[in-house]
Protein backbone atom coordinates (compact mmCIF):
# COMPACT_ATOMS: atom_id res chain seq x y z
CA UNK A 1 0.00 0.00 0.00
CA UNK A 2 1.34 3.44 -1.00
CA UNK A 3 1.23 5.98 1.82
CA UNK A 4 -0.20 9.49 1.39
CA UNK A 5 3.21 11.14 1.60
CA UNK A 6 4.46 9.10 -1.37
CA UNK A 7 1.30 9.95 -3.33
CA UNK A 8 1.70 13.65 -2.59
CA UNK A 9 5.36 13.46 -3.68
CA UNK A 10 4.43 11.76 -6.98
CA UNK A 11 1.69 14.33 -7.67
CA UNK A 12 4.18 17.15 -7.06
CA UNK A 13 6.72 15.54 -9.39
CA UNK A 14 4.08 15.10 -12.13
CA UNK A 15 2.92 18.70 -11.72
CA UNK A 16 6.49 19.99 -11.81
CA UNK A 17 7.21 17.88 -14.90
CA UNK A 18 4.23 19.28 -16.82
CA UNK A 19 5.32 22.83 -16.04
CA UNK A 20 8.89 21.95 -16.99
CA UNK A 21 7.84 20.31 -20.28
CA UNK A 22 5.60 23.25 -21.24
CA UNK A 23 8.56 25.61 -20.89
CA UNK A 24 11.11 23.41 -22.66
CA UNK A 25 12.73 24.68 -25.85
CA UNK A 26 15.46 23.19 -28.00
CA UNK A 27 17.86 25.27 -25.91
CA UNK A 28 16.91 23.35 -22.77
CA UNK A 29 19.84 20.97 -22.30
CA UNK A 30 17.86 17.84 -21.44
CA UNK A 31 15.22 18.50 -24.10
CA UNK A 32 17.77 19.10 -26.84
CA UNK A 33 19.85 16.04 -25.98
CA UNK A 34 16.71 13.86 -26.11
CA UNK A 35 15.40 15.53 -29.28
CA UNK A 36 18.66 15.32 -31.25
CA UNK A 37 19.83 11.88 -30.14
CA UNK A 38 19.64 9.72 -33.26
CA UNK A 39 17.76 12.37 -35.27
CA UNK A 40 19.85 13.07 -38.37
CA UNK A 41 17.08 15.20 -39.91
CA UNK A 42 17.28 17.73 -37.07
CA UNK A 43 21.08 17.78 -37.26
CA UNK A 44 20.99 18.24 -41.03
CA UNK A 45 18.62 21.21 -40.79
CA UNK A 46 20.74 22.84 -38.10
CA UNK A 47 24.11 22.57 -39.84
CA UNK A 48 22.71 23.45 -43.26
CA UNK A 49 21.18 26.69 -42.00
CA UNK A 50 24.08 27.72 -39.75
CA UNK A 51 26.69 27.11 -42.46
CA UNK A 52 24.44 28.19 -45.35
CA UNK A 53 25.17 24.96 -47.22
CA UNK A 54 22.37 22.73 -48.46
CA UNK A 55 24.83 20.02 -49.54
CA UNK A 56 25.58 18.93 -45.97
CA UNK A 57 23.73 15.84 -44.80
CA UNK A 58 24.11 14.34 -41.31
CA UNK A 59 24.80 10.61 -41.35
CA UNK A 60 24.74 10.15 -37.55
CA UNK A 61 23.81 12.19 -34.49
CA UNK A 62 24.48 11.33 -30.83
CA UNK A 63 23.74 13.23 -27.61
CA UNK A 64 26.04 13.43 -24.59
CA UNK A 65 28.86 11.57 -26.35
CA UNK A 66 31.99 11.24 -24.23
CA UNK A 67 35.56 11.32 -25.54
CA UNK A 68 38.97 11.42 -23.84
CA UNK A 69 41.63 13.78 -25.15
CA UNK A 70 44.97 14.46 -23.44
CA UNK A 71 43.79 12.58 -20.33
CA UNK A 72 40.77 14.88 -19.96
CA UNK A 73 37.25 13.63 -20.49
CA UNK A 74 34.96 15.73 -22.68
CA UNK A 75 31.24 15.31 -23.21
CA UNK A 76 29.84 16.69 -26.44
CA UNK A 77 26.24 17.94 -26.13
CA UNK A 78 25.46 16.90 -29.71
CA UNK A 79 27.97 15.06 -31.89
CA UNK A 80 27.07 14.70 -35.58
CA UNK A 81 28.91 13.35 -38.59
CA UNK A 82 28.07 14.09 -42.21
CA UNK A 83 28.30 11.86 -45.28
CA UNK A 84 31.88 13.03 -45.91
CA UNK A 85 33.01 12.05 -42.43
CA UNK A 86 33.25 15.63 -41.13
CA UNK A 87 32.41 16.06 -37.43
CA UNK A 88 30.16 18.62 -35.73
CA UNK A 89 30.13 19.33 -32.00
CA UNK A 90 27.07 21.41 -31.08
CA UNK A 91 27.19 22.90 -27.58
CA UNK A 92 24.29 24.59 -25.78
CA UNK A 93 25.46 27.40 -23.50
CA UNK A 94 22.61 29.25 -21.80
CA UNK A 95 25.10 31.18 -19.65
CA UNK A 96 28.17 32.63 -21.34
CA UNK A 97 31.31 31.94 -19.34
CA UNK A 98 34.72 33.56 -19.51
CA UNK A 99 36.40 30.41 -20.86
CA UNK A 100 34.16 29.76 -23.89
CA UNK A 101 36.84 30.56 -26.47
CA UNK A 102 39.49 28.33 -24.87
CA UNK A 103 36.86 25.64 -24.33
CA UNK A 104 36.00 25.71 -28.02
CA UNK A 105 39.69 25.30 -28.86
CA UNK A 106 39.93 22.24 -26.60
CA UNK A 107 36.78 20.66 -28.03
CA UNK A 108 38.17 21.11 -31.52
CA UNK A 109 41.27 19.16 -30.46
CA UNK A 110 39.05 16.50 -28.86
CA UNK A 111 37.21 16.06 -32.18
CA UNK A 112 40.53 15.54 -33.96
CA UNK A 113 41.58 12.94 -31.41
CA UNK A 114 38.27 11.14 -31.82
CA UNK A 115 38.36 11.14 -35.63
CA UNK A 116 41.92 9.85 -36.19
CA UNK A 117 42.70 6.22 -35.49
CA UNK A 118 46.02 5.22 -33.95
CA UNK A 119 48.71 4.97 -36.63
CA UNK A 120 46.62 6.83 -39.25
CA UNK A 121 48.17 9.51 -41.43
CA UNK A 122 47.32 13.10 -40.46
CA UNK A 123 45.96 13.67 -43.95
CA UNK A 124 43.04 11.45 -42.95
CA UNK A 125 41.81 14.14 -40.57
CA UNK A 126 38.39 15.39 -41.66
CA UNK A 127 37.03 18.88 -41.16
CA UNK A 128 35.57 19.54 -37.74
CA UNK A 129 33.11 22.18 -36.58
CA UNK A 130 32.68 23.29 -32.98
CA UNK A 131 29.41 25.23 -32.77
CA UNK A 132 28.47 27.08 -29.58
CA UNK A 133 24.81 28.10 -29.39
CA UNK A 134 24.79 31.06 -26.99
CA UNK A 135 22.06 33.19 -25.43
CA UNK A 136 24.01 36.37 -26.16
CA UNK A 137 27.02 37.71 -28.09
CA UNK A 138 30.51 36.32 -27.57
CA UNK A 139 31.82 39.84 -28.29
CA UNK A 140 30.18 43.10 -27.25
CA UNK A 141 31.46 45.08 -30.24
CA UNK A 142 30.34 44.58 -33.86
CA UNK A 143 27.62 42.18 -32.81
CA UNK A 144 26.71 39.56 -35.43
CA UNK A 145 24.43 36.51 -35.43
CA UNK A 146 27.36 34.18 -36.16
CA UNK A 147 31.12 34.46 -35.75
CA UNK A 148 32.79 31.79 -37.90
CA UNK A 149 36.51 31.35 -37.26
CA UNK A 150 39.17 29.49 -39.22
CA UNK A 151 42.97 29.61 -39.01
CA UNK A 152 44.49 32.38 -41.15
CA UNK A 153 47.95 33.83 -41.75
CA UNK A 154 48.15 37.27 -40.13
CA UNK A 155 49.94 39.39 -42.75
CA UNK A 156 48.25 38.19 -45.95
CA UNK A 157 44.99 36.80 -44.58
CA UNK A 158 45.68 33.44 -46.24
CA UNK A 159 43.65 30.55 -44.88
CA UNK A 160 45.61 27.65 -43.39
CA UNK A 161 42.98 25.17 -44.63
CA UNK A 162 43.60 22.78 -41.74
CA UNK A 163 39.90 21.91 -41.54
CA UNK A 164 39.15 23.45 -38.14
CA UNK A 165 36.08 25.66 -37.70
CA UNK A 166 34.76 27.35 -34.57
CA UNK A 167 31.39 29.09 -34.60
CA UNK A 168 29.82 31.24 -31.90
CA UNK A 169 26.10 31.72 -32.54
CA UNK A 170 24.08 34.42 -30.78
CA UNK A 171 20.54 33.03 -30.57
CA UNK A 172 19.31 36.33 -29.12
CA UNK A 173 20.48 38.39 -32.08
CA UNK A 174 17.99 41.09 -33.09
CA UNK A 175 17.40 40.85 -36.83
CA UNK A 176 16.24 43.78 -38.94
CA UNK A 177 13.25 43.77 -41.29
CA UNK A 178 14.71 43.65 -44.80
CA UNK A 179 16.68 40.40 -44.85
CA UNK A 180 18.21 38.26 -47.59
CA UNK A 181 17.41 34.55 -47.78
CA UNK A 182 20.38 33.54 -45.60
CA UNK A 183 19.44 35.95 -42.81
CA UNK A 184 15.78 34.96 -43.05
CA UNK A 185 16.71 31.31 -42.63
CA UNK A 186 18.83 32.15 -39.58
CA UNK A 187 16.04 34.24 -38.08
CA UNK A 188 13.58 31.35 -38.38
CA UNK A 189 16.11 28.89 -36.95
CA UNK A 190 16.92 31.10 -33.96
CA UNK A 191 13.20 31.51 -33.29
CA UNK A 192 12.63 27.75 -33.50
CA UNK A 193 15.45 26.98 -31.08
CA UNK A 194 14.02 29.42 -28.52
CA UNK A 195 10.33 28.54 -29.02
CA UNK A 196 8.39 26.37 -26.55
CA UNK A 197 5.16 25.98 -28.57
CA UNK A 198 5.26 23.54 -31.52
CA UNK A 199 2.68 25.46 -33.58
CA UNK A 200 4.95 28.51 -33.67
CA UNK A 201 7.96 26.64 -35.09
CA UNK A 202 8.91 27.26 -38.73
CA UNK A 203 11.12 24.33 -39.74
CA UNK A 204 9.14 21.11 -40.23
CA UNK A 205 11.73 18.80 -38.64
CA UNK A 206 11.86 20.91 -35.46
CA UNK A 207 8.07 21.33 -35.29
CA UNK A 208 7.44 17.61 -35.72
CA UNK A 209 10.01 16.64 -33.11
CA UNK A 210 8.64 19.02 -30.50
CA UNK A 211 5.13 17.77 -31.20
CA UNK A 212 6.31 14.19 -30.77
CA UNK A 213 7.93 14.89 -27.41
CA UNK A 214 5.29 17.20 -25.95
CA UNK A 215 2.05 15.86 -27.41
CA UNK A 216 2.39 12.08 -27.70
CA UNK A 217 2.32 9.54 -24.88
CA UNK A 218 5.55 7.87 -25.98
CA UNK A 219 7.46 11.12 -26.27
CA UNK A 220 6.20 12.45 -22.94
CA UNK A 221 7.00 9.19 -21.14
CA UNK A 222 10.61 9.15 -22.30
CA UNK A 223 11.04 12.82 -21.48
CA UNK A 224 9.54 12.25 -18.03
CA UNK A 225 12.10 9.52 -17.33
CA UNK A 226 14.87 11.95 -18.25
CA UNK A 227 13.30 14.65 -16.07
CA UNK A 228 13.05 12.32 -13.06
CA UNK A 229 16.70 11.32 -13.39
CA UNK A 230 17.67 15.01 -13.47
CA UNK A 231 15.46 15.72 -10.45
CA UNK A 232 16.95 12.89 -8.41
CA UNK A 233 20.47 13.87 -9.43
CA UNK A 234 19.83 17.46 -8.38
CA UNK A 235 18.27 16.31 -5.11
CA UNK A 236 21.32 14.15 -4.32
CA UNK A 237 23.68 16.98 -5.23
CA UNK A 238 21.72 19.27 -2.90
CA UNK A 239 22.07 16.78 -0.06
CA UNK A 240 25.83 16.53 -0.66
CA UNK A 241 26.20 20.31 -0.66
CA UNK A 242 24.21 20.59 2.58
CA UNK A 243 26.36 17.89 4.17
CA UNK A 244 29.51 19.72 3.07
CA UNK A 245 28.18 23.05 4.40
CA UNK A 246 27.32 21.43 7.73
CA UNK A 247 30.77 19.84 8.04
CA UNK A 248 32.46 23.20 7.45
CA UNK A 249 30.22 24.80 10.09
CA UNK A 250 31.02 22.08 12.63
CA UNK A 251 34.77 22.34 12.07
CA UNK A 252 34.68 26.13 12.24
CA UNK A 253 32.81 26.07 15.57
CA UNK A 254 35.18 23.44 16.99
CA UNK A 255 38.21 25.50 16.01
CA UNK A 256 36.79 28.48 17.89
CA UNK A 257 36.69 26.26 20.99
CA UNK A 258 40.34 25.28 20.42
CA UNK A 259 39.51 21.59 20.16
CA UNK A 260 42.17 19.20 18.87
CA UNK A 261 42.05 17.94 15.29
CA UNK A 262 41.42 14.43 16.59
CA UNK A 263 38.42 15.62 18.61
CA UNK A 264 37.07 17.61 15.66
CA UNK A 265 37.40 14.56 13.40
CA UNK A 266 35.43 12.52 15.90
CA UNK A 267 32.64 15.10 16.10
CA UNK A 268 32.46 15.65 12.32
CA UNK A 269 32.70 11.87 11.66
CA UNK A 270 35.57 12.28 9.18
CA UNK A 271 39.30 11.58 9.29
CA UNK A 272 41.92 13.99 10.65
CA UNK A 273 43.33 14.36 7.13
CA UNK A 274 39.90 15.35 5.85
CA UNK A 275 39.60 17.91 8.65
CA UNK A 276 42.94 19.41 7.61
CA UNK A 277 41.80 19.57 3.99
CA UNK A 278 38.53 21.31 4.91
CA UNK A 279 40.47 23.86 6.98
CA UNK A 280 42.84 24.51 4.08
CA UNK A 281 40.20 24.67 1.33
CA UNK A 282 37.96 27.05 3.29
CA UNK A 283 40.71 29.19 4.87
CA UNK A 284 39.48 28.50 8.40
CA UNK A 285 41.44 29.99 11.29
CA UNK A 286 43.62 27.34 12.89
CA UNK A 287 46.43 28.08 15.31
Amino acid sequence: MIDSVTIDWRIRIMSDFQDYLDKCTFCTDSFMSYAFDGDTELATTLIQVLLNRDDLVALSCEAQKTAVSLNKESTFDILAQDTEGNLYDIEIQNRIQSNEIKRARYYSSALDTKSLNKGSDYNHLKENYVIFLLQGPIFKQNEKPIYHFIMKEIENNKGLEDGRHILFVNLNYKFGYELDDKMNDLKYLFNDLNESEPDKIWYTSFRNKMNLIKNTEGGRSKMELKYNSIFLKGENQGKEKEKERRTIEIISNCLKQNLSLEKIASIAVISVEEVKQVIKDNHLDHN
